[in-house]
């Protein structure tokens, strides 16, 4: 999934009807409201921060929120490269190493200044400062990053995305056997 901080409001909206919840009703908004609360206070410039994150090619092309929400998250991805203090990257598809070794984690995590970890599943989370564990972190997200392509390359991969998404939705309406006009 597109971490919270880097996920469009569309995006967010349709995690949140992934998980069961009912489009456009209170509990929703409420949900989006404090997300976009938790948004604002880590954008806040009284509080810039160093932020580095790795993004699956692959996580890109799955389409969970529908092509037109993920060309615009693509987009949005692509502008955040640009942000100061912020690294992104992304780790392509087919990798630009074939002898690379490839890795997968076993769940998604952050790290915290490299002394905390937050552990996530879909049965919720869990926050450690066990140094093994961190440390055990630490080393697979710089293996992760080895992988990862970063800057123009980066921009590139998602754009080329935003772009599929949009041809396959002008491609969609030329095939809708619907009338255009009444």
């Amino acid at each position: 999934m597109v971490p919270g901080l880097l996920q469009t409001e569309g995006y967010m909206r349709a995690i949140y009807r992934s998980g069961g919840g009912a489009p456009g009703g209170p509990d929703e908004e409420e949900w989006l409201a404090i997300r976009r609360g938790r948004h604002e206070v880590s954008m806040s410039q009284d509080r810039p921060r160093k932020y580095r994150q790795l993004l699956a090619e692959s996580t890109l092309a799955w389409g969970v929120a529908g092509a037109d929400v993920m060309a615009e998250q693509c987009e949005h991805l692509a502008a955040a490269i640009d942000r100061p203090g912020w690294r992104i990257g992304i780790i392509p598809r087919v990798p630009k190493n074939p002898h690379a070794r490839p890795e997968f984690p076993q769940n998604a995590f952050d790290l915290h200044d490299e002394k905390s970890l937050v552990l996530g599943t879909s049965g919720g989370v869990a926050v450690t400062q066990d140094a093994y564990t961190v440390e055990r972190h630490v080393a697979l997200f710089a293996r992760l990053e080895a992988l990862a392509v970063f800057d123009e390359e980066a921009k590139a991969i998602l754009r080329a995305t935003a772009r599929d998404y949009r041809l396959a939705m002008a491609s969609s309406h030329r095939d809708d056997p619907r009338p255009t006009s009444a």
